[in-house]
């Protein structure tokens, strides 16, 4: 029978094994407290405790329960082995989502693509209740929790979306990545790791994202929003700069390039793969390009590189 996990065990997994490859934690040492590590994984103590006793099985760490574990002696090779192929060596033990968390990640969606506006109130709870397929109960500890993250206010006796300062209203970030046949984003584990941590600090800083796909075929090319098709993508003033992210070689990552070539904004390219070079026609010094073939802290610096271009807000 196969056996799944929830996104924050694999994302605490994922967050050890990349340190270990990086030699942030090298071999012998002790690893951090669970508490300093779930903080800097953003996911629960819990979560990380169930991926370091995953990891205890795979024998790449080592230790006692209520005591700090170590780092196996051969585990940097095997976990540089792992990252590198972008696999997951293990079967998670199966742990049900929790409901009222997939409402919130839904919920919280919404508001960043823009369906739900700023300073707008939300639905109903009985439409919201529809709209999810979830109880009351759950629906309100979801609403709680984006409260909690100051994403929503009071309003009458429900919510409404948050309304940015003047300074950040309207400011989006334009994130672009490869959209499989079927129009569904193509992200790995380390794009879409990286894509949440995203949202969040954008979510804190009152910056929108557009997540945009994009396809081609010998003939045929375009830019797709999920859940809403083909769109025409265009550069105006409310965009302060593009991500591009790099997963696999494409006939439409040069038409992308292109695009990129034509906009005067900061654009960071991330590459997953870890092999690619700049087009000569897009070197100029608001564009900057980051490898992420091992680690993930060079996704944490597109985002400060666009502060660096002057967007205060970004991250």
């Amino acid at each position: 029978m196969k056996q799944r996990s929830t996104t924050a065990v694999l994302l605490a997994y994922q967050y050890i094994i990349q340190s270990i490859a990086s030699k942030q934690f090298c071999e012998k040492d002790s690893l951090p407290p669970l508490k300093e590590m779930a903080a800097r994984a953003r996911v629960s103590v819990p979560s990380m405790a169930k991926a370091t006793a995953l990891l205890k099985d795979k024998d790449i760490i080592e230790g006692v329960n209520g005591r700090r574990c170590t780092v196996k002696t051969g585990a940097v090779a095997f976990c540089k082995t792992l990252v590198q192929k972008q696999e997951q060596d293990i079967h998670l033990p199966v742990i049900a989502e929790s409901a009222w968390r997939r409402v919130y990640e839904q919920i919280k969606r919404e508001i960043l693509n823009g369906t739900f506006p700023a300073s707008a109130p939300l639905p109903t709870m009985k439409e919201l209740q529809n709209r999810y397929s979830t109880s009351f109960r759950t629906l309100k500890k979801a609403l709680y929790a984006l409260f909690s993250e100051n994403m929503l206010v009071p309003w009458k006796k429900h919510y409404a979306v948050r309304q940015p300062t003047a300074e950040k209203l309207n400011r989006r970030i334009v994130f672009l990545a490869l959209a499989d046949v079927e129009e569904n984003l193509a992200l790995g584990n380390f794009t879409e790791e990286y894509l949440r941590y995203l949202e969040i600090e954008c979510s804190n800083a009152g910056i929108g994202i557009d997540v945009i796909g994009h396809k081609a075929g010998d003939d045929d090319f375009c830019f797709i929003k999920p859940g809403m098709g083909r769109i025409s993508l265009e550069d105006n003033d409310s965009t302060a700069g593009y991500i591009f992210v790099i997963v696999a070689e494409t006939l439409g990552m040069e038409k992308v390039f292109r695009f990129l070539a034509h906009v005067n904004k900061p654009v960071a390219v991330l590459d997953v793969v870890g092999n690619r070079q700049l087009p000569p026609y897009l070197c100029r010094e608001n564009v900057r390009l980051f490898s992420a073939a091992v680690s993930s802290r060079p996704g944490r610096l597109v985002a400060r590189y666009l502060l660096s271009r002057g967007h205060r807000h970004i991250a």
